[in-house]
């Protein structure tokens, strides 16, 4: 067995997966049971008796009392060295007598470097040592073995003659006076932000380009613009001297000055000048300096008070300096490089997107995330054994997520989970814990006041708004998961919402993002909930109103453009507003605004169906159906025309035909027939006929659907509605097909494709060539019915239709049965299958009898171990993945 696991025993204990100290355990429960590790790691050969080990380390009490505490630690030690999915006893062995560590499961520091020095490699061993063995314990024997290891690195780092290591001190040149730096002590990791480090201390140290003299880390308050400055000043404090001044708390510019001359302190005895005033002070103490770099630390509340005037002055004055400040705004100085703080990265949703194949998450997976890890770093240190777990680590990645991955967030709400689990921590998110502490807040009192509790946080930055531009953004909150300037300008009703938008982005309280050809501008989830709760009812309902109305607008204008309906493109713009529409909808129902809510979804279906928001889609429908029964002729309710009403009906119709609820489908479709009849509308009833067609056919009554598609078929004629004849010939081709008239179905097909075609109706023109490819397999032609599918194959890239799409492999899977492609067929079918159960659309009663004939005639042909890994191998293949396979096929 390759070793697993290090522990750390010099300078410190730490704990980490081999290769992965960014993920080492340094808490323990008690002392106690690290000392007990760092025993059993330093006598891995040895099997310990239980009352041995009870008697080492805790003596004097009584024997059972002792055996107990053992217990104890063990269980603890056991939950950090065997996190759920590690088989027990993989690296803690014991029995009811005995207890050792599996020596050949894990490694460590004090063996690596004596391993080092008996093979002469003495420039392992000093690098290996990185500090005396286990400081702050005190056991009798890890003194014993502190002295013996303390012995060994000092002979070796007397011999040792590698260039570089003299401990001859050469005096420093004139002008590179070095002082201490002043940098704020931490005692918590920093995570996810090494990528972050290394850039900037490239641009201030000039490596791959000019110096940056001037970098402002800004973000939204609690992202950790102040850790990562640390970090920065700490990384470079080995090459210059680093001040560290923080300005938080001070509410006068001219205050910068006389603060910072604190922090740098008196020059030196030898300079005979010693300046009064507070500025000249700190030009002659920093420009006595080779290289120095002065951190102004939250500087945002002094920018245009006087501060960014300071700055300007110090750069100007002391050519060697560099100024990283951080502040929720930009300096607007020349030559300042803006580095923008982001959240720290976040997990995947417990659920995959519905198109792809879905998972549980994993810790692992949930772990690989910055996020993730500060989290569990945060939670430790309330609870030494809490681990991240298969039971709880969709609940950790959801409060990630939930947290917009917001380092002050995050350490908050992990702060609880001395007496919380993750999914009670989500449960109480945004609500108060005991009558009035708030979950995402802290009593530690080394804390700064305005870091205690996340509002706190974010009203430090509200209350420097001027009160304008503070409406302005507690009015975006109305929003959900972003909007664009044109969204706004409409919905808040500003002439000036682009200047607002771009202050608002500097002061970082928005965020923007690159969506195509617009920029969109989001709120995180925090700041957002944090806004809306200082909205009035009245502000709220009205800009509410204007963005149901705004939305509204934009889908009839888009769906009314057929081909840009059909694109994936237009698919994405509707994705990244969903949570817009959804908040427009839920509005709609709430006010009883009818006829807007059926507008918008009547004209959403367009996106519910190919997204495969089938459910979803027909409940909101049929609340607005609801809804219109409701109206009764005393109602003052506006314009609820039979318009809105019949766009509703075909919409609900059509979804529920997806879904093969057939008996749903027949009312809102013939429904829908006698309303245009009695408003004598011709291309509506046609509309309808052909709807009725359709859903006859699906319930294998083809007959009756023949009648229906004839009927619309020639109204469509007469009107020359091209649209209309296209689709009525897809339908009719069907039907005809199976009134056994397959060469007449083919010709019905092609007509249909060319149309579709012309018109760039991708979804539909799909279907039309996965409905041909079902009439040539019939008719015998395998080639040309793969052929067919191919081509309708090269289309998919343009739409996401999952319906179509489902259709479209389950005649792969006869195809591929006729071609005798088994494996294939069988991958086909786990993954026809799969789709199917997530958008809850079965088959119908004669489509599943065919597939079923299709599964037994692969299972007759497959060992039953084959055919089971296939189908297992396409449940769990993303459709992207699938359909490229089929593509690549020969044929």
């Amino acid at each position: 067995m390759n070793s697993i696991l290090r522990i750390d025993l010099l300078g410190g204990l730490r704990v980490y997966p081999k290769g992965r100290p960014d993920l080492a355990i340094t808490r323990f429960s008690t002392v106690k049971t690290a000392s007990l590790l760092a025993y059993l790691a330093s006598y891995p050969r040895q099997i310990h008796p239980r009352e041995e080990l009870a008697d080492r380390f805790w003596p004097g009490v009584e024997l059972e009392a002792g055996r107990s505490s053992l217990r104890a630690a063990l269980s603890s030690l056991r939950r950090h060295l065997e996190p759920p999915g590690t088989p027990a006893g993989t690296l803690l062995i014991s029995d009811r007598l005995s207890v050792r560590l599996n020596p050949l499961a894990f490694e460590t520091d004090v063996t690596a470097f004596e391993t080092a020095l008996r093979h002469g490699d003495t420039s392992a061993a000093l690098d290996l040592y990185r500090g005396e063995l286990l400081p702050g314990l005190y056991d009798e024997w890890v003194l014993q073995e502190r002295e013996r290891l303390v012995a060994l690195y000092e002979e070796v780092e007397h011999n040792d003659t590698r260039p570089g290591r003299s401990t001859v001190t050469e005096p420093l040149p004139p002008g590179s006076r070095v002082s201490v730096s002043n940098i704020p002590l931490v005692f918590t990791r920093c995570f996810g932000r090494q990528s972050d480090i290394a850039e900037i201390v490239r641009l201030i140290e000039g490596e791959d380009g000019p110096r940056r003299r001037l970098v402002t880390l800004s973000g939204a308050g609690g992202i950790g613009k102040t850790r990562l400055a640390i970090e920065i000043a700490r990384t470079l404090s080995d090459s210059r001297a680093v001040y560290f001044v923080a300005l938080a708390d001070l509410r006068d510019a001219s205050a910068i000055a006389d603060r910072v001359a604190q922090f740098l302190g008196p020059l030196s005895s030898s300079d005979s000048f010693q300046p009064a005033d507070p500025l000249e002070k700190v030009v002659a103490h920093l420009s006595s300096l080779a290289c120095p770099l002065l951190v102004l630390d939250n500087l945002e509340h002094l920018v245009e008070k006087g501060g960014a005037a300071f700055v300007l002055t110090l750069l100007s004055r002391v050519p060697m300096l560099s100024v990283l400040a951080t502040s929720r705004r930009r300096l607007l100085l020349a030559d300042e490089r803006e580095w923008l703080v982001t959240p720290l990265s976040l997990p995947p949703e417990p659920l995959a997107e519905r198109w792809k194949t879905t998972s549980d998450l994993a810790p692992d997976i949930v772990m690989g995330s910055a996020s993730a890890q500060l989290f569990l770093d945060r939670a430790q240190a309330a609870r030494p054994d809490f681990q991240v777990t298969v039971r709880n680590a969709a609940a950790v990645a959801t409060l990630c997520r939930r947290l917009d991955g917001l380092p002050l967030a995050l350490e908050l709400v992990a702060a609880r989970s001395q007496s919380l689990t993750p999914s009670q921590m989500l449960q109480g998110l945004d609500q108060k814990i005991d009558g009035n502490i708030s979950l995402v807040a802290t009593h530690r009192r080394e804390r700064e006041e305005r870091h205690r509790s996340l509002q706190a946080a974010i009203a430090w930055s509200v209350d420097l708004l001027p009160p304008p531009l503070a409406q302005f953004w507690r009015a975006l909150s109305v929003f959900r998961g972003g909007f664009t300037l044109i969204a706004a300008s409409v919905v808040m009703e500003e002439p000036y919402s682009l200047e607002y938008l771009t202050q608002l982005r500097e002061r970082s309280l928005l965020q923007s993002e690159d969506a195509g050809n617009e920029l969109r501008f989001r709120m995180l989830e925090t700041l957002r909930e944090f806004a809306g709760e200082r909205l009035l009812p009245e502000e709220r309902d009205h800009l509410s109103g204007n963005a149901a109305r705004h939305f509204t607008g934009w889908i009839e204008e888009a769906v009314a453009d057929t081909k840009r309906v059909q694109t994936t493109s237009w698919l994405g713009e509707v994705d990244r507003d969903l949570e817009n529409l959804r908040a427009a909808l839920s509005w709609c129902a709430a006010k009883r605004q009818i006829a807007l809510g059926a507008q918008l979804s009547g004209a959403l279906w367009n996106y519910w169906q190919p997204r495969g928001l089938l459910r979803e889609g027909r409940e909101w429908l049929a609340q607005f159906l609801c809804l219109f029964e409701s109206v009764s002729p005393s109602d003052e309710t506006p314009d609820v025309s039979e318009l809105h009403l019949g766009r509703t009906l075909r919409a609900a119709g059509t979804l529920a035909l997806r879904q093969s609820d057939f008996a749903a489908a027949e009312t809102y479709f013939k429904r829908a027939l006698t309303l245009w009849r009695q408003a004598g509308n011709e291309k509506r009833i046609a509309d309808s006929l052909n709807n009725l067609g359709g859903l006859a056919s699906r319930k294998g009554d083809y007959v009756t659907a023949h009648s229906f598609l004839s009927q619309g078929l020639a109204v469509l004629r007469a009107q020359g509605d091209t649209k209309g004849i296209a689709s009525a010939l897809n339908n009719l081709g069907t039907v005809t097909h199976f009134l056994g008239r397959s060469e007449e179905a083919l010709v019905l097909y092609r007509e249909c494709a060319i149309l579709k075609r012309e018109m760039g109706e991708y979804s539909s023109l799909i279907t039309a060539l996965n409905n041909a490819a079902q009439v040539a397999l019939h008719l015998g032609n395998d080639v040309s019915a793969k052929q067919l599918t191919k081509e309708a194959l090269s289309l998919v890239q343009e739409i996401h239709d999952l319906p179509v799409i489902a259709d479209l492999l389950e005649t792969l899977v006869q195809i591929t049965v006729h071609t005798q492609e088994w494996e294939m067929a069988a991958c086909l079918i786990g993954s026809a299958s799969h789709l199917r159960e997530q958008l809850g659309a079965p088959l119908t009663a004669a489509d599943q009898m065919t597939f079923d004939q299709q599964i037994a005639a692969v299972q007759k042909a497959l060992p039953g171990r084959d055919y089971e890994a296939a189908v297992n191998r396409g449940q769990r293949m993303p459709l992207e993945a699938i359909l490229s396979l089929v593509a690549a096929s020969e044929g």
